[in-house]
């Protein structure tokens, strides 16, 4: 093998390694713009909810964003490494050893440029142009590249993850990604969370059918609403206001069960049923007998006696 030949295989070798170090580098690029971007998607749902249409275009952008991406750091060096694509020329590849090392700059240079001017039949020329490779043969044209070098663009990596870190750190990750998933699902309809929601905090809604119910509601979340209604029988009627997110209303003695919703202008609550119970004539002649005999504060100790009396004299009457 010639000394040209040799200096010819090292240009080979260090064209391989220059590829494989832009794919190293590629994928460490790739992967954080990759990360970013997908970031950038689901903030941007995140914080807007956008329609179907909004959803579609910035789904079709990610993908295109992608794909132009992959192309660029993974598939361009990786076709041009099996040589499917035209790559580094010989010259090109001189020009990037000469500069790391000087003492074959121009040297290798002129012998590439000489062995395209050598037709086979010069024996000058060609003992010139081996005269020269001998004296760049010894040269490792691969330590041209470092591989570690590639180190350095890790940060862009560290950069999004830190974020990612941040967002399940000081926020809810699990819900922030939620905003991609309703990207990529860009044809379903989905409503954002309301701002609060309504809590009824009686401990049951059942109530007999002469007395009054009071209703107590409570919002919980990010606001409080100013004033709200509550909608039943084909009539609304607004809640007194008890404090900071406290609400009251009160039901007069109804007949029947009924179902009842709570409602602001944006915010609409599920729909609860009130519970009414009737009383038997003689259980109503008594409840409204106890609340009416007693003395001051303290409940008569013979109402009891009256009452049973009372009904039974209207049950059983007495034979004169």
């Amino acid at each position: 093998m010639s000394d040209f030949q040799v200096v010819e295989n090292k240009l080979q070798q260090f064209i391989k390694k220059f590829y494989i170090n832009e794919l190293i580098r590629g994928a460490i690029l790739y992967l954080a713009a990759g990360v970013f971007y997908f970031l950038l998607v689901s903030g941007i749902e995140y914080f807007l909810w956008l329609p179907s249409t909004g959803r579609a275009v910035l789904f079709w952008l990610f993908v295109g964003a992608e794909l132009l991406l992959c192309f660029i750091f993974l598939i361009r060096p990786l076709l041009r490494l099996l040589k499917l694509q035209k790559g580094l020329t010989p010259k090109a590849a001189a020009t990037i050893i000469g500069r790391h090392f000087k003492e074959v700059d121009d040297k290798l240079i002129n012998t590439l440029e000489l062995q395209e001017q050598a037709d086979g039949s010069s024996e000058l020329l060609l003992a010139s142009i081996e005269q020269k490779a001998s004296e760049i043969k010894a040269v490792s044209f691969r330590r041209a590249i470092d591989y570690t070098k590639n180190l350095r663009y890790t940060k862009y990596i560290i950069i999004p993850f830190l974020s990612i870190l941040l967002i399940g750190v000081f926020g809810d990750l699990l819900t922030f990604l939620e905003g991609y998933q309703r990207v990529s699902h860009y044809t379903q309809v989905y409503t954002p969370p309301a701002p609060y929601q309504f809590i009824v905090t009686n401990n049951s809604l059942a109530v007999r059918d002469t007395e009054v119910f009071r209703l107590k509601v409570q919002t919980i979340g990010s606001s409080t609403p100013e004033e709200v209604e509550i909608h039943f029988n084909n009539q609304q009627y607004v809640l007194t206001p008890r404090g900071t997110g406290l609400f009251e209303f009160e039901f007069e003695p109804q007949t029947k069960s009924l179902q009842f919703q709570i409602k602001t202008e944006t915010v609409s609550s599920e729909l609860f049923t009130l519970e009414v119970k009737i009383l038997a004539v003689s259980d109503q002649n008594r409840d409204r007998f106890l609340r009416v005999i007693h003395f001051g504060s303290v409940e008569n100790p013979y109402a009891d006696q009256f009452f049973n009396g009372h009904a039974l004299s209207k049950t059983h009457p007495v034979t004169p």
